[in-house]
């Protein structure tokens, strides 16, 4: 789609042509998961002018797009193959695509993410949404930023499930969850070691994540207490 500067509106484009029936839905989610990779991608030959005119494309298309991922979600029922398309769809624009903080803020897309932790057929696509998300927040300071604070409250409110997965002895389910806290802590550090009761909550998770009996999994937090620890050291008077 980069290399053909005819084709003015490729996302709209798709969404128009194919958006309206359950039936031709997996040939616009195809296409559209991987059209954001193209503006990084050294692999696709165009002038630098051209790239930063489809960057610009991309983002402006970004809110549309979903906002259309949402009502597909939130309409196609039981149909969990298209559901898991649609997660893997929207990561991928999380991870390639600067979308705007306002369109993540009040898209229920964002919301979707967290319960899709509650789908098992989700879990896993669910998971790499949820850590896309906390890496494109932005600013650590939740009373700065209303996503951060959405993000940081939903997190926290994943230690029940946590703990029943070491109940479970699911180590698949504690894998992600721990990904998902150890990736919030890690980015948020400097907001964790403020001492807020939600940094103060987020710090107690990922302890107890420390000390799970898998050491792979207790490993994946060594990050978190590295990022802390320089935090700690940067803020010491010289």
């Amino acid at each position: 789609a980069i290399q053909m500067s005819s084709w003015e509106s490729p996302l709209r484009h798709l969404m128009s042509l194919f958006g309206h029936d359950a039936a031709t839905l997996r040939c616009a989610l195809a296409p559209m998961t991987v059209i954001p990779e193209e503006v990084s991608s050294h692999l696709v030959s165009v002038t630098a002018a051209r790239r930063d005119s489809f960057a610009r494309h991309i983002e402006e298309s970004s809110t549309e797009v979903l906002q259309f991922l949402y009502v597909w979600l939130a309409n196609r029922g039981s149909d969990s193959k298209l559901h898991v398309e649609i997660f893997r769809c929207l990561a991928g624009w999380l991870k390639a695509c600067n979308i705007p903080l306002a369109a993540l803020t009040t898209n229920p897309i964002t919301a979707a993410i967290f319960e899709g932790l509650g789908q098992p057929h989700l879990f896993d696509v669910a998971v790499d949404c949820a850590c896309e998300l906390v890496h494109i927040a932005g600013d650590p300071a939740p009373e700065k930023n209303p996503l951060l604070s959405f993000i940081i409250t939903r997190v926290t409110a994943l230690a029940p499930k946590y703990r029943q997965s070491l109940a479970d002895s699911d180590a698949d389910v504690a894998r992600g969850l721990c990904r998902i806290f150890c990736e919030t802590g890690e980015n948020y550090a400097p907001f964790v070691v403020r001492g807020t009761p939600e940094g103060f909550a987020l710090t107690t998770l990922l302890l107890e994540a420390s000390a799970h009996p898998d050491p792979d999994i207790a490993a994946l937090t060594f990050s978190f207490f590295h990022a802390v620890s320089k935090c700690v050291v940067m803020s010491l008077p010289e």
